[in-house]
């Protein structure tokens, strides 16, 4: 996203557009199932996020940084199978959204989409800290109601220095192995996909009610893991900040 100040979800949605599911995603995600297990998505969220978000200015580099959260582009069969029932499991009870969901896990496309998007946003799709941060970035516009406003690439930038170095550091990633990380950007590729997509939706259909259970559960699943209120926040020049 170089040079350019676009909604990051609206260019992963404009991506999505060209795919020939889209539509029929978008209203087959509507049930209750996704909204409750984005706490299961956010799970991998650090709780040492809130103490970032409230220090004035970013923390000085460690003399010895963390190395990136590696990971292959995808995991094996085996693994990538498991990943996906279990997020059929959760998210696709009604016949017709699992036939839609299914299609597009076992395409590759919404995997496929969200490395697009962390590229174009300067981001490291093969760095789990990486894509744990684009996922916070995400949640908080769909929270805020921000995907169809600008977003500065140096404030996204900000929060990956804000962030990134944060999950390096957390023991919990480092002991996961390739396959381990490979298939926790497999699910938060995919929940992040399948967030825009309800969003999308319900401001469509003018559905203020669900798109507010929507954000509700996705808040919600952040409080709980990350110890973060995206309502209190803005996205600034120095990363995510207490309003005012």
């Amino acid at each position: 996203m170089k040079g350019k100040r676009l909604g990051l979800a609206l260019l992963l949605a404009g991506l999505l557009q060209g795919q020939a599911y889209a539509q029929d995603l978008m209203g087959s995600i509507t049930n209750a199932n996704l909204m409750t297990n984005f706490h299961n998505a956010s799970g991998m969220v650090s709780s040492t996020m809130a103490d970032a978000v409230n220090q004035p200015e970013p923390p000085p580099a460690a003399s010895t940084p963390a190395a990136p959260l590696r990971f292959e582009a995808a995991p094996d069969r085996q693994t990538l199978a498991r990943v996906h029932e279990e997020i059929l499991a959760t998210v696709a009870h009604d016949p017709a959204a699992h036939a839609v969901v299914q299609e597009a896990l076992e395409s590759g496309a919404m995997n496929r989409e969200f490395q697009n998007l962390l590229r174009q946003s300067d981001l490291d799709p093969e760095d789990l800290a990486d894509v744990l941060t684009a996922y916070v970035l995400l949640m908080w516009l769909i929270v805020n109601e921000q995907l169809d406003g600008p977003t500065d690439p140096a404030a996204i930038q900000a929060a990956r220095d804000q962030f990134s170095p944060l999950f390096r550091a957390d023991p919990a990633l480092q002991q996961l192995d390739s396959t381990q990380r490979a298939a926790e950007f497999e699910r938060l590729a995919s929940f992040s996909v399948l967030g825009i997509a309800a969003y999308m939706h319900h401001r469509n259909e003018n559905d203020r009610e669900s798109l507010r259970q929507l954000q509700d559960a996705i808040n919600e699943g952040m409080r709980s893991s990350g110890g973060l209120d995206l309502r209190t926040l803005e996205l600034t020049s120095t990363g995510l900040r207490p309003r005012g």
